[in-house]
């Protein structure tokens, strides 16, 4: 009977979980969310649940400083190596602190060398210098005799330019010239037709973009000039309406809004649809516990942005050109607040329950894979295959490249799985070993060896049309083959294969 071969292309149309891509790696399962070495899930717990965080390069010293803030209305702020420097109560009852609502109602700014911090949940904004620690901001008197300072109010803020903008409901206030952020005036208060939600500078011209739920706004920064009003043109789009704080993030030259079913590329006008599985799922997880993008939150990170959506986070890597889930068997309790970034670059992320890091091998030496929070975690890929409906294909083979180890691979079609396991074997006689025949930070005799690249077939006898594919790889930074061979048959003398 003759015989037809897909290859099945897993670049177009997929979702992934779990599985990163590099030019040099391909794809491959990402590496295990390890707590950071020093600030770590005992820190965190010790204080409260933190709500949200960033760091700051003071340009001064070109040191990194952390800044967290926590559910019991604590604010603490860490030097580069995480050694705690300054402990501040911020929130407006000290003793009832934050509710756990507040996670991703805080902004912050900073202009030379000044940072401002604000949230609809505190009375005031918080002001403190880099490197130092933080007070109440108090509005200072303007320079201007003509014009009176008014009182800084909770809501947003952001930098633009030299200036601090301070947002409350649908209103913003340019603080004035000079070096004081400080200072605002109501002949420095533009009003716009919705609630301000993200502001910020983005691009080469320096735009100054508003986020509302009406629409966006933005302000060119030569309407600043350096006098006190702003007197520059400001234009308005539909395109885009923001929902809450959070909703939009500026990251190597992209601008991207959550919406429904993904984000919108702002710089393109474009809607990116990330929900790529709507299907019965067999070997992948649920991702989120969501029906709305536009209730999660996006953040920047250094190679594009990260998202917490529902319980789940999404990666879109604007550097490698992919987008992947990344959860574990666990996930349920987990919120990404905020990431940190050290003096030569590298991201950290903060979430309410550990700081953490992908940097983590294949988990421990049973060769499980698991996170920081001790769940498994596997990687899986789902699409469709397309079959002419004429011909009902029987799926014999599925093969599929690898280096992971000896561990199990999983594909599933229609309700149908088949399991293999392909490579070196991570404990035998005949493996290559690498460190030598010692064990290696063991005691039970496990020798490590090499990972190299292999093919593996499952077999099966699957009939059907347009059919459901996933695939699970089990194995931390185990490499995989960018297609899929499936061998199809025919289905009895007088059905034709394809």
């Amino acid at each position: 009977m003759a015989k037809n071969i897909i290859q099945l292309d897993l670049e177009a149309s997929t979702e992934f979980q779990n599985i990163f891509k590099s030019d040099v790696m391909g794809r491959y399962v990402r590496p295990a969310r390890t707590p950071h070495y020093i600030f770590d899930t005992t820190i965190l717990l010790n204080v409260g649940t933190a709500v949200y965080a960033f760091s700051i390069e003071n340009q001064n010293t070109t040191e990194v400083m952390h800044y967290v803030i926590y559910t019991t209305g604590i604010l603490r702020i860490y030097d580069e190596q995480f050694i705690l420097q300054f402990t501040t109560s911020i929130s407006a009852e000290s003793a009832a602190g934050f509710p756990q609502a507040a996670i991703g109602s805080f902004t912050h700014a900073v202009v030379n060398n000044q940072l401002i911090i604000n949230s609809e949940y505190l009375s005031a904004p918080i002001y403190g210098v880099v490197g130092g620690g933080v007070i109440p901001a108090v509005k200072v008197a303007s320079i201007n005799p003509d014009t009176s300072a008014i009182d800084l109010l909770p809501g947003g803020v952001a930098s633009f330019g030299d200036r601090i903008v301070y947002s409350y409901i649908n209103q913003i206030f340019i603080s004035d010239p000079g070096t004081e952020p400080r200072t605002i005036v109501a002949e420095n208060t533009i009003s716009f037709g919705g609630k301000v939600l993200d502001m910020f500078q983005a691009g080469p011209n320096g735009l100054f973009y508003v986020f509302t739920t009406a629409g966006l706004y933005t302000l060119p920064a030569d309407g600043l000039a350096g006098q006190q009003s702003y007197a520059g043109f400001i234009t308005s789009s539909k395109d885009y309406e923001a929902t809450q704080l959070h909703n939009v993030a500026y990251s190597k030259n992209a601008i991207f809004g959550l919406l429904d079913n993904g984000v919108w590329d702002v710089n393109n006008s474009k809607n990116i649809e990330l929900i790529k599985w709507r299907r019965g799922r067999g070997l992948s997880q649920t991702v989120g516990n969501f029906t709305d993008f536009r209730y999660g939150r996006i953040y920047t990170y250094e190679n594009g942005f990260i998202c917490q959506i529902g319980t789940t986070i999404l990666m879109i890597d604007i550097v490698n050109k992919y987008s992947s889930w990344i959860n574990n068997t666990n996930d349920s309790t987990t919120q990404l607040v905020g990431v940190l970034k050290t003096r030569d670059g590298k991201n950290i992320f903060c979430a309410t329950d550990a700081v953490w890091e992908l940097i983590g091998n294949s988990g421990n030496l049973s060769g499980v894979d698991v996170d920081y929070n001790n769940a498994a975690f596997f990687g899986t890929c789902a699409t469709n295959i397309l079959t002419p409906p004429a011909a009902s294909p029987v799926i014999r083979e599925i093969t599929v490249g690898l280096d992971n180890n000896g561990k199990q691979v999983q594909t599933y079609v229609r309700g149908t799985t088949s399991a293999n396991t392909t490579g070196n074997t991570i404990i035998g006689a005949n493996a290559t070993n690498v460190f030598g025949s010692e064990p290696l930070w063991d005691t039970a005799g496990l020798v490590y060896s090499e990972a190299k690249f292999r093919s593996t077939r499952n077999r099966m006898a699957v009939r059907g049309d347009n059919l459901d594919f996933e695939m699970k790889v089990t194995g931390a930074n185990a490499r995989i083959s960018s297609d899929v061979q499936i061998v199809l048959l025919g289905q009895g003398t007088d059905r034709p294969s394809i």
